[in-house]
């Protein structure tokens, strides 16, 4: 009699343990709302011609951010969800900017809500490829010149709340690659990371003037102080 009771103990915590995998799987692949209305919409006619400008438009923020004496002056880059989105379905081999270096990252797409950018993407192959989204929002430090503040709002594995720490550390790390300096803090709610441009540099060539997330863009810019 012992013995069957054993047996109907272990029978019901295998059920328990089907039960819960089952669950975490079924949250794990399910894809959050605005990646999969954004992988909804299919290509549209006029991708190739708005892939094409918006891919001269990120092509001249590089160039601003990053050699200031070629764009003197003041200059302003502003891009809707609507027309990154066109240019990840057209080439999304060229959105290096919009997606993380990770193997087997594919298919990413861009949301944006009140002041809060989202950025999804499929990361693993077949029936093993799950969605990673990030959620952030990002300002300028006031009285701090080429400083922007990006708070990590929410990073997820499918609809599973994932941890940051790992995203927190790519993002330092990419940031150093490319002369500036990421250091996170404690906020109120979430993780804030200081981000300082032209850190090796004493005295700026290029000074943000706007960084933007609102009414459905993503808005940048600047002045360089330097001429050719």
């Amino acid at each position: 009699m012992r013995r069957w009771s054993w047996v109907r103990a272990g029978l019901l915590l295998l059920a328990v343990l089907v039960v819960v995998v089952g669950a975490l799987a079924w949250v794990v692949k399910r894809e959050p709302a605005f990646y999969s209305e954004a992988m909804a919409v299919a290509p549209q006619a006029d991708d190739p011609a708005v892939a094409s400008d918006t891919q001269t438009r990120i092509g001249e923020l590089v160039t601003a951010l990053k050699a200031p004496y070629a764009a003197p002056g003041e200059w302003q880059a502003s891009f809707s969800a609507a027309e990154l989105n066109a240019f990840l379905r057209e080439d999304d081999d060229h959105a290096m900017l919009l997606r993380p270096k990770w193997e087997g990252f594919s298919d990413p797409r861009v949301n944006i809500d009140g002041d809060r950018l989202r950025v999804g993407g499929r990361v693993g192959r077949g029936a093993f490829a799950v969605v990673v989204s990030v959620e952030v929002r990002a300002w300028l430090v006031k009285d701090e010149p080429n400083t922007l503040a990006i708070e990590l709002v929410d990073v997820r594995l499918g609809s599973l709340p994932w941890f940051k720490r790992g995203l927190m550390e790519r993002m330092s790390a990419f940031a150093a690659q490319h002369n500036a300096d990421l250091r996170w803090y404690r906020g109120e709610n979430n993780p804030v990371g200081v981000c300082r441009l032209q850190a090796s540099q004493n005295q700026p060539d290029m000074t943000l003037t706007a960084v933007d997330i609102s009414e459905g863009r993503v808005t940048i810019g600047g002045k360089g102080l330097v001429g050719p």
